[in-house]
C-alpha cells in the first residue's frame, strides 16, 4: 500500500474543487431561473406557473450540495491549520 502524506497543498487543493463546484452550480441554477424568466415574457399561463414550481424545485436541489460543500470547505479550512501546526512541531 503506497503511503499517502496530508499535505496544506493537497487540503488547498480540495477546497478549491470545492469552490469551483459551489460556482458551477450556482450559475447553473441562475441560468435555469434566466431562462425560465426569459420564457415568461411569451408565456404566461397555469403550465408555466407549474413550470415555475417544477424550477423551484430543482434550484432547491442544486443548492443543497452548496451548502454541504460549504461545510466541506470549513472543514478542509480546519485539517489545513492542524497540519500547519503539527509541521510547525518540532520532535
Amino acid at each position: 500500500m503506497a503511503n499517502a502524506a496530508v499535505t496544506n497543498e493537497a487540503l488547498g487543493k480540495a477546497s478549491k474543487l470545492c469552490q469551483q463546484s459551489i460556482q458551477s452550480l450556482s450559475k447553473a441554477s441562475q441560468n435555469l431561473q434566466q431562462k425560465y424568466d426569459a420564457a415568461g415574457s411569451g408565456w404566461k399561463d397555469s403550465k408555466y406557473a407549474q413550470l415555475g414550481g417544477i424550477i423551484a424545485e430543482c434550484r432547491s436541489a442544486l443548492g443543497q450540495p452548496v451548502e454541504q460543500l460549504n461545510d466541506c470547505i470549513a472543514t478542509l479550512q480546519g485539517l489545513m491549520s492542524h497540519v500547519a501546526d503539527y509541521e510547525e512541531t518540532n520532535f
